[in-house]
Order: structure tokens, then C-alpha cells, then sequence
């Protein structure tokens, strides 16, 4: 998104920003009062981190946080940002990265609607914004000038409305004609660089006598259908292992010499608590709760806890028998 050229008449193009954001975005209102008292507390607008094109580039902004030139331990903000249309029929929903004021999404909506209509077709647009990423407010270049709250935090200069308006007018005449258009540059992943200062879990252990899983307060034999299971496990803090893309539980029934899985802990019939017991000797415990619906059928059932201290392949589990009532 930064340094991307837009075309804002046959003789005049002009070029995105590095993104930094001004004053008022610190304010949350117009800058100057907010300016003058961070020069008071010593701060002031041109940082040591702005190089002169970027101040000569975001101008009228006074730069609070050049984030684009901000890179420990990552860059501060993006410079790829997912644009993305999809069409249902004559509904064409636009996913844009960021917050549109209301008059740039105006301006946004007209221009993908105009595109299709030069293409001999009649569409509803409808815009989605914050999706797939987050490029914070994008202001129309009346607005920037302004640098109040929205245009402080228009990240990507002047004319970063504009730059979205053409690339977004790019997909709809490409999606009229039915064209195929390239898949774009591949975003970095930034997990291994991430950092966190919230230490991890200091102290876990099961209670004497027994192993992480244990049931401690087991099922009964049978229920009905309308009622609710509760099994309680030795637990472990969740944030051992946090299950992603996999589940903390399953509810399972039996078929033949199999069990197939139900329900996880993503199903509203179920839920998870865990809670602390001993914090000085890190002991804990784990509910599996599974509510029965009552179009339930009969038949063998088991509540097992898939322990974020147990490989993945092991669980804990607590059989029981379903009646329908």
C-alpha cells in the first residue's frame, strides 16, 4: 500500500504514502491542542524516525507515530492489504481493510457500481468494512486535509481513499468481464517474530495420587434425554496448549467397535470450565459439561477430555447410556 501510484487524471499521478500517523489520531480530536501538550512534555511533532519525504508526502498531518518506518519487533503496520469483491447474483459485496468514513464509502460505493455499470451491468454494493485485515480510517482527501480524528489516522497519506477507489474499480471491471486477475503478492507470517511480555504457566501439577485426566467425579450410568452431564477431570491450565484448530472436548457415541465424534467444545450444547484449586501447589480442575438435546438418540455416549498436557493422541474419557425420552 505504501509508494502505490494512482492515477488522478490523464496528466496527473501521484503516489501512497509510508504510513504514520498524526496528532489528532492521538487526540481523538482536531491536533493542536493535543500538539501542545506533548511539546510541553517534551514530545514533538517531527520525530527523530520521520524522513523528509515521508513529512513532505502526509502533509498537512503533523506525524505523531511514523509507524511505517517503525520495525522492531515487526513492521508497526502493513504494507500489503487484501482487497477482495464477491458477488451473489446482482449484490456485489465489497470487503474492505479498514474504516470508511461515511463520505469515502460514498465515493467507494458509486465508483464499483459506475464500473459495473460501464460494463452494461446493474448492481446493489454493498461495503464490509474491517475485513481480512486492519488499515485503520481512510478519509476522503477533503477530510485529510482537515486532520481531525480520521484524517490523523489515515494512515497511507492524501490520497490513500483514492488508491483503494482504483484498485477496488480494478476487481469490479475484471469481475464484470469475467477475467481472471492475479493472486497478488503472499503476506509474510509474522507468528515466529511475535512477542509477548505475560509470562507462560509457572506451576502445574496433578493432585496426589493422582494423573493429569483423572476423573474425579465421574457420569452416571444413564440419563434422558433434556438433561445435563457433568464429568470432572485433574486439570492443567488451558493456556498449556490452546487447541488451535482442535478442541478441548468431545462428546462421542458409539457405533459398532467405533466412536464418532458429536459434539466438540465449539458446540453450544457444551462447555469447558477450568479452574484453579491449590494455587500454591498448581492444582486444578476441569468440567466437561454436555447438555442433551432432546432429538438425542439412544445409545452409548462418552465425555472425554482432551488434556492440553496429554499428546494429542491420548483423552480421558467417561462412558455412559442415553434414553429418549
Amino acid at each position: 500500500m505504501s509508494d502505490y501510484e494512482v492515477v488522478l487524471s490523464a496528466n496527473q499521478t501521484v503516489k501512497t504514502c509510508k504510513p504514520a500517523l498524526g496528532f489528532s489520531f492521538g487526540a481523538v480530536q482536531t491536533g493542536d491542542p493535543f500538539r501542545r501538550r506533548t511539546q510541553i512534555l517534551g514530545f514533538h511533532p517531527q520525530s527523530d524516525h520521520n524522513t523528509d519525504q515521508t513529512d513532505h508526502c502526509q502533509a498537512p498531518k503533523a506525524i505523531l507515530l511514523p509507524v511505517g518506518e517503525m520495525t522492531f519487533p515487526y513492521q508497526w503496520a502493513p504494507n500489503l492489504m487484501p482487497t477482495q469483491l464477491l458477488r451473489i447474483g446482482n449484490v456485489v459485496i465489497a470487503g474492505l481493510p479498514g474504516e470508511f468514513t461515511t463520505m469515502s464509502g460514498r465515493r467507494m460505493r458509486d465508483a464499483i457500481t459506475k464500473a459495473f455499470a460501464d460494463n452494461g451491468q446493474e448492481v446493489k454494493v454493498t461495503l464490509t468494512g474491517l475485513a481480512n485485515t486492519y488499515s485503520n480510517y481512510i478519509a476522503t482527501y477533503e477530510e485529510y486535509q482537515v486532520q481531525r480524528y480520521e484524517g490523523g489516522s489515515t494512515m497511507y497519506g492524501p490520497h490513500t481513499l483514492q488508491a483503494y477507489i482504483q484498485q477496488y474499480v480494478y476487481l469490479a471491471n475484471n469481475m464484470a468481464k469475467q477475467t481472471r486477475v492475479a493472486p497478488g503478492p503472499v503476506f509474510p507470517n509474522l507468528l515466529k517474530d511475535e512477542i509477548t511480555v505475560k509470562p507462560g504457566v509457572i506451576l502445574d501439577e496433578p493432585k496426589i495420587g493422582h494423573k493429569f485426566g483423572d476423573v474425579l467425579t465421574n457420569a452416571k450410568d444413564t440419563y434422558h434425554t433434556g438433561s445435563e452431564v457433568m464429568v470432572t477431570f485433574v486439570g492443567a491450565h488451558p493456556r498449556n496448549n490452546a487447541k488451535l484448530e482442535s478442541t478441548y472436548l468431545t462428546v462421542e457415541k458409539q457405533n459398532g467397535d467405533k466412536w464418532d465424534v458429536i459434539a466438540t467444545d465449539a458446540n453450544w450444547e457444551t462447555k469447558f470450565h477450568w479452574r484453579r484449586t491449590n494455587a500454591v501447589l498448581g492444582y486444578s480442575e476441569v468440567d466437561v459439561i454436555w447438555s442433551i438435546a432432546a432429538n438425542t438418540p439412544s445409545g452409548n455416549y462418552r465425555d472425554t477430555s482432551h488434556h492440553s498436557l496429554l499428546p494429542p493422541t491420548h483423552f480421558k474419557c467417561s462412558q455412559l447410556y442415553i434414553f429418549e425420552t
